[in-house]
């Protein structure tokens, strides 16, 4: 069987190693499902919630890059990778004004459910974690990046959400013709 692309096997590292997200791993969260995709999309979260999964993750390629560098031998790319991970939302009543308002200043019973914030902020930090262990991917990629101000945060339908954009370097053999 011929070997996958680079661009599939990097792909396949990531799903891997979200894959390793769980509590026992000293993780705050587990993710239960890691799904493939083109562009994540409203259904997604609908057969999660569908399947009981309470926190999953979404893989899916970034824009196309043209070649960052040329060399006789290689040809130093970039891939693009965008990350979704999504927890279902949980809102704490006790300590809560409206569905979602929580208290500024809850009881100090010690018991208060996380902010949505820390739940996000919480599942971005698994993330970066996980793919931090092995920067070169295992061999097939020479720096990743991933960028701390392009983290997006946001909620669908009751799934708190974060947009993880990863940026795999690599160098990619030149034919020759």
């Amino acid at each position: 069987m011929p070997a996958e692309s680079r661009h599939e096997q990097i792909a396949a590292y990531v799903a891997a190693r979200l894959a390793e997200i769980t509590v026992t791993a000293g993780c705050w969260y587990t993710i239960q499902r890691v799904g493939r995709t083109i562009e994540p999309r409203l259904h997604h979260w609908e057969e999660a919630l569908d399947l009981g999964i309470d926190c999953f993750a979404i893989v899916f390629p970034g824009d196309d890059e043209p070649a960052i560098a040329r060399s006789t031998e290689s040809l130093t790319k970039q891939m693009d990778i965008g990350i979704v991970v999504s927890r279902r939302s949980i809102i704490d009543r006790k300590a809560s004004v409206g569905p979602d308002e929580p208290r500024l200043f809850p009881d100090s019973s010690g018991d208060a459910l996380p902010l949505q914030w820390t739940v996000k902020n919480r599942l971005i930090k698994d993330v970066k974690d996980k793919l931090s262990i092995d920067l070169t991917f295992g061999g097939l990629v020479t720096e990743l990046l991933v960028p701390d101000h392009e983290n997006r945060q946001y909620t669908v339908d009751g799934w708190d959400c974060v947009h993880i954009p990863v940026i795999a370097i690599y160098h990619h053999p030149r034919r020759v013709s």
